[in-house]
C-alpha cells in the first residue's frame, strides 16, 4: 500500500467528514434499528436476505439461497448463534464469533459515538495509488477492519477483513442508496480472492427505526428434519468396511444404493457429481465450500433423502462435488460422505476394529460402557475439543484438536507451528482434501493427551502452504484423522457437545 502521511487531516476530522457523508452525526445517532431486504447471488445461485441491526450490537440476518439453502446468524450484542442449512443451531465461537463481533460494530456505527461497543480506531493515513484514506477499526474482541475512504466522497469504498477460517475477505462497495437522509451500501461484492465464489448482494429496500420482534435476537429454535427409525426402534448399527483411515457405508440417495464414507469433517453431506448423473439427481450452482486443507467448488441438489439400514434421513439439500477434480479415489468405489447435518442430529458411535457404526436417537442414548468424556466445541461445523500437546523438549501445550473421520493422520495447524516455532524433521510428502493437494512435511511429537489418554511418539504432519480451511484457522491447533481415532471407539455426541472415548478393543 502506497502511502502518504494523510497530514491534511486529523483522525476526527476525517471521522467527522464520513459521519457527514452518511447523512450527519444528528441523523446518524437517531437511527436506533435498521432493517434491509434484497437480493444475493455466489455461484450462479441467487436468493434473497433480509438483515435487522441495532445501535446495541444486535443483528439478525437470513439468507435463502435458490430453495434449497436457508441460513441464519443472530448476535444479540455479546454472543451469537448460526442455523446452517441443515436447520442445527450452533454457539458462534472463535473465528465466527470474531466476525460478527466486527459486523456488529460497523453496523452500530460505535466508531462514532462513544458508550456503543468497544473498540479504537487507527488512522493509517492516505493511500495515493487508491485515492482514498485508510482507518482501521479494532473492535474489542473482532478482526480488526481497514477501510478505504474514498478521497473525494468520503464514503467508504472497500473493506479489508479476515474471514472466519482466517482467510482474506475484501469487501467492495458499488453502489449507495439515500433513506431519510442517511446513506447505506445499495450493492456490494464481496470477494476471498477467487471470482466464481463472490458474493453479490444488492438491497432493494431499507426501513429505518423499524418495530423490531421481541425475540429477534435470541437463539433460533432448531428447524432440521427428522430422521426417522424403523419399527419404533432408537438406533440401528451399520456393518461397514474400513479401507485405509477411512470408514465406508452403504447408503441410498433417494432409493439409490451407493457407498459413502464418514466425514466429521464436512459441513453437509455430498454426492459425487458422477454418482448424481448416474441416479438423474440434478443440481446446480457452484457454491463456495472450506475444508481442512482450503477451498472447493460445490453444486447444489434439493430434497434429498438419505437410506441406512432401519434409518431414513430427509434433507433440504446436500451438495454435489466433482470427485474427479477435488478429492482422491481413496483406493477404491465410493460415491459420497456423511457429513455435519448427519452428525449434528444423531449420536454416532464408531468402532473401527469391529467395523461397525451405531447411529442412535439422542433423546434415549445411553453409554453402554464407561467411558472418557471430552467437551465438545464447534468452529462453524467442525468438532473441537481439548488437546495437551507435548513437544520432544517441552511441557504440555493445552490447544484445540479438530477431530476429522474423513482425514488420515494427525496434523499440526500453521498458527500453532508459528507459534511454538516448529520445523520439519523428516521427509515431505502430500495431504489430499476437497481443496486438492496440499504439501505435507513430517514432524515428531513426544505426546497427545485426549481426556485421560495419552499416545506417545507420534508422527505428525505440517502443511505450511494451506492459506485457508481448518490447517489456517488461529482457533485449531491439531486435526487428528483415522490414524489417531481408530486407536479408540469413538462416540460423536453432538446433541449433548461431548465425544466419548473407549480403548479399541484388542
Amino acid at each position: 500500500m502506497a502511502q502518504s502521511s494523510g497530514a491534511d487531516l486529523t483522525k476526527e476530522q476525517l471521522l467527522d467528514h464520513w459521519a457527514a457523508a452518511l447523512g450527519g452525526r444528528e441523523k446518524l445517532q437517531k437511527l436506533r434499528a435498521v432493517h434491509t431486504q434484497g437480493t444475493i447471488e455466489t455461484g450462479g445461485v441467487k436468493g434473497t436476505f433480509e438483515r435487522w441491526s441495532t445501535w446495541r450490537g444486535e443483528f439478525h440476518m437470513t439468507i435463502d439461497l435458490g430453495g434449497a439453502i436457508h441460513q441464519e446468524n443472530i448476535f444479540d450484542g455479546k454472543q451469537g448463534w448460526a442455523m446452517d442449512a441443515s436447520g442445527s443451531v450452533h454457539d458462534l465461537s472463535g473465528g465466527n464469533l470474531r466476525s460478527a463481533i466486527s459486523s456488529a460494530y460497523e453496523a452500530s456505527e460505535s466508531f462514532f459515538f462513544a458508550g456503543r461497543l468497544a473498540g479504537e480506531i487507527v488512522f493509517i493515513g492516505r493511500d495515493a495509488a487508491q485515492f482514498a484514506y485508510v482507518i482501521r477499526l479494532e473492535p474489542a474482541g473482532g478482526n480488526p477492519v481497514t477501510v478505504f475512504l474514498d478521497e473525494n466522497t468520503l464514503l467508504p469504498k472497500r473493506e479489508e477483513t479476515m474471514g472466519p477460517l482466517g482467510n482474506k475477505r475484501t469487501l467492495t462497495i458499488v453502489d449507495w442508496l439515500d433513506s431519510d437522509g442517511i446513506k447505506f451500501p445499495a450493492r456490494t461484492v464481496q470477494s476471498s480472492g477467487d471470482a466464481k465464489f463472490d458474493i453479490t448482494t444488492t438491497v432493494e429496500r431499507v426501513d429505518t427505526n423499524p418495530t423490531l420482534a421481541a425475540n429477534l435476537f435470541t437463539r433460533p429454535a432448531e428447524a432440521a428434519a427428522q430422521f426417522r427409525f424403523a419399527n419404533g426402534a432408537h438406533q440401528t448399527t451399520v456393518p461397514v468396511e474400513v479401507y485405509g483411515e477411512h470408514i465406508f457405508l452403504p447408503v441410498r440417495v433417494n432409493g439409490e444404493m451407493g457407498w459413502f464414507f464418514l466425514d466429521s469433517g464436512a459441513g453437509s453431506s455430498v454426492v459425487t457429481k458422477e454418482f448424481a448423473q448416474k441416479i438423474q439427481l440434478a443440481s446446480n450452482g457452484a457454491m463456495r465450500a472450506v475444508g481442512a486443507n482450503g477451498a472447493t467448488s460445490l453444486a447444489i441438489a434439493k430434497n434429498v433423502v438419505l437410506g441406512l439400514p432401519n434409518l431414513d434421513f430427509p434433507l433440504p439439500s446436500v451438495t454435489v462435488l466433482d470427485s474427479a477434480a477435488a478429492l482422491p479415489s481413496l483406493g477404491r468405489e465410493w460415491n459420497g460422505l456423511l457429513g455435519y447435518d448427519v452428525f449434528s442430529r444423531l449420536v454416532v458411535r464408531v468402532d473401527y476394529q469391529r467395523k461397525q457404526v451405531t447411529f442412535a436417537d439422542p433423546a434415549f442414548f445411553d453409554p453402554q460402557k464407561p467411558a472418557a468424556s471430552l467437551p465438545l466445541s464447534f468452529l462453524g461445523n467442525w468438532p473441537l475439543v481439548p488437546v495437551k500437546i507435548v513437544l520432544p523438549s517441552g511441557s504440555p501445550i493445552e490447544t484445540k484438536c479438530f477431530l476429522d473421520t474423513g482425514a488420515g493422520g494427525l496434523m499440526l495447524s500453521n498458527s500453532f507451528a508459528a507459534a511454538n516455532a516448529l520445523t520439519s524433521t523428516n521427509g515431505a510428502g502430500s495431504i489430499l482434501g476437497t481443496a486438492g493437494e496440499t504439501k505435507r512435511v513430517g514432524i515428531v511429537i513426544a505426546e497427545l493427551q485426549l481426556g485421560p489418554y495419552v499416545l506417545r511418539d507420534l508422527n505428525a504432519g505440517l502443511a505450511p502452504g494451506a492459506k485457508e480451511g481448518a490447517l489456517a484457522s488461529p482457533d485449531i491447533g491439531a486435526l487428528a484423522g483415522g490414524e489417531i481415532l481408530r486407536r479408540f471407539v469413538v462416540t460423536f455426541d453432538y446433541p449433548h457437545h461431548r465425544v466419548l472415548l473407549e480403548p479399541a478393543p484388542e
